[in-house]
């Protein structure tokens, strides 16, 4: 468990866009499920997620004198 967090701790870092982090700090990834990213092989807990809606709201700005 230490190393994964040492590991996880290290994507953190301030990498060049092209560097991929994760190679980096010694992680590894597998094939998501339900959606096209990479999960990390050694996370304890694996979420996939999507957007089912997305909402936006306009805020108005109030002047009161």
């Amino acid at each position: 468990m230490d190393r994964y967090l040492e590991s996880a701790n290290h994507t953190c870092g301030n990498f060049a866009p092209e560097v991929n982090e994760v190679a980096e700090s010694g992680l590894n990834t597998m094939p998501s499920v339900k959606v096209a990213p990479a999960r990390i092989a050694e996370a304890a807990v694996q979420m996939e997620c999507k957007v089912n809606f997305h909402l936006t709201f306009d805020f108005i700005s109030w002047h009161i004198p």
